[in-house]
């Protein structure tokens, strides 16, 4: 085996530099990304209608990407990654997974509450978003002030990239509806959703994202997001807060009936 190349169980393949310490040691227990949200993935991924829209927020270094296009070669796989440095790696995994860059829509822009320019604290590996304090919900001050505490108020560099709400992603892609849509954006699940859920000036409208598959971070977000859900009309087939084998909880919902 090539010693810069990681291969998980499934197949996919990404370059060890690209991977954290932390994540190679997960990978030598069990060699999937996420155990237990891979499951799930794999499932909604293969439920999907023939010629289906996947999209997926906080794209990284492509793994997700990789793998639904691994998984269906008919579906239409679309990325949002605003990192610079995660862009640059997921063209590089998909080179050598041999999935072809026009295969896979990559979008430079951070999914947020609004359209408004994203500051983001890049450190290594991560990124996150750095807010002013008075745009910041309760659960966000207090995660902002425990890295305060423990990490310092400094950090990595800051970065601007443009924004896009969840409302503007079929918009941006040219589609009238999104079969599945796949979301780990570093604890800003609550807020993002609570923006694309926030009824306009002619009332509530019917979402076009027929599924979703979240990572939460933390038991607060995790709530939240599952009452934004089901409040929504969503059902959820998978509430996982907490996981023994992947950082994130997470959180599957899909219209209609469900298939659990």
């Amino acid at each position: 085996m090539n010693n810069e190349i990681h291969i998980f169980r499934n197949g996919v393949k990404v370059y060890r530099k690209h991977c954290t310490a932390d994540q190679l040691q997960r990978y030598s227990v069990c060699n999937v990304h996420e155990a237990d949200e891979e499951d799930h993935f794999t499932k909604m991924v293969e439920a999907m209608p023939t010629g289906g829209v996947f999209v997926n927020v906080g794209a990284a270094v492509g793994y997700y990407a990789i793998l639904a296009a691994r998984l269906r070669g008919d579906i239409r796989v679309e990325c949002f990654e605003p990192l610079p440095m995660h862009v640059e790696y997921l063209r590089d995994n998909l080179d050598l997974n041999n999935v072809p860059r026009s295969r896979v829509g990559i979008h430079p822009e951070a999914v947020s509450m609004d359209a408004r320019s994203i500051a983001l604290s890049v450190d290594s590996f991560s990124s996150r978003v750095l807010p002013g304090d008075s745009s910041l919900s309760k659960i966000q001050l207090i995660t902002k002030r425990v890295r305060e505490l423990f990490r310092g108020s400094g950090g990595g560099r800051t970065i601007t990239v443009p924004g896009i709400p969840l409302s503007g992603i079929c918009a941006r892609l040219a589609c009238p509806s999104i079969d599945l849509l796949q979301m780990d954006i570093q604890g800003h699940e609550a807020e993002v959703l609570s923006a694309y859920f926030m009824p306009g000036p002619e009332g509530q409208r019917k979402s076009p994202i027929n599924a979703f598959l979240i990572g939460t971070h933390g038991p607060a977000v995790h709530k939240h997001c599952l009452n934004l859900l089901t409040s929504n009309g969503y059902l959820i087939e998978v509430d996982q807060p907490l996981s023994e084998v992947q950082p994130d909880g997470i959180l599957m919902a899909r219209r209609g009936v469900s298939v659990r």
